[in-house]
């Protein structure tokens, strides 16, 4: 078993299997079988960690569909059907492992889905809000309304203009800069 561990071909799985077997058969500790296929202890941890991930995802890493770095990344994954249907948008798009590891994180931690209702009912008030302006001002106005900030603009067509709208906006005479 040994021997076949030290020879090279082996896909990742088989590897896990075997280090395995000799850690359940033979009751090898991961520092021994480390210490007897001539590899460091993490190497061996990791391997056999490949174990824990689902069964189509053995399959594709077996297979080579999927590289050992690409199921590294998966095993962050808890539950096989996201395991699965991460390694499949993986194996399709083609994806390096750096964007494996983004597509991993955006599925452990999916962006809190935005309240509808509310963003309706804000888009509404800032309508409500624009058209008292465009009434009040008898002119074109436009708002745009972001999260933290936004802008109000509001069209004006000459000095004389500016001027009126600036007085029904409470701007005193004096103040105005003519």
């Amino acid at each position: 078993l040994i021997e076949n561990l030290q020879r090279e071909g082996l896909n990742p799985i088989e590897e896990a299997r075997a280090y395995e077997r000799l850690a359940k058969d033979f009751s090898m500790r991961q520092e021994d079988i480390a210490q007897r296929v001539g590899k460091n202890r993490a190497t061996v941890a990791n391997t056999m960690r490949l174990l824990d991930l689902c069964t189509p995802v053995q399959q594709m890493l077996s297979s080579g569909k999927l590289n050992t770095g690409h199921a590294k990344v998966l095993l962050g994954l808890k539950e096989a059907a996201n395991q699965e249907r991460a390694a499949d948008e993986i194996v399709r798009k083609g994806l390096t492992v750096r964007a494996a590891e983004k597509l991993v994180q955006a599925i452990q931690n999916p962006p809190a889905p935005k309240p509808q209702v509310a963003e309706n009912e804000e888009s509404r008030a800032v309508a409500a809000v624009k058209t008292r302006l465009m009434e009040r001002l008898i002119t074109g106005v436009s708002i745009a309304h972001g999260e933290k900030k936004g802008h109000i603009q509001i069209e004006y067509y000459g000095v004389e203009d500016l001027n009126r709208i600036l007085a029904l906006m409470g701007v005193p005479e004096e103040q105005r800069g003519d």
